[in-house]
């Protein structure tokens, strides 16, 4: 297993990502963008009621 110890990048990071539709992929992008300093935006992701409830359990933690 991959591990590296420089968490932190020394620049900022600017990205496009396209998502597919598995759902799993969906909570991925949600998790990263609630880990990510500053705004955050998702494209094409599938809209459920899983999806959903992880946006807002993100939102309810801060």
């Amino acid at each position: 297993m991959w591990h590296d110890e420089n968490n932190h990048p020394s620049s900022n990071i600017s990205a496009t990502v396209v998502l597919p539709g598995p759902k799993s992929t969906n909570h991925r992008a949600l998790i990263n963008a609630s880990l990510a300093s500053g705004k955050s935006m998702i494209n094409g992701a599938l809209e459920c009621e899983d999806t959903a409830q992880t946006a807002m359990a993100l939102e309810q933690l801060g």
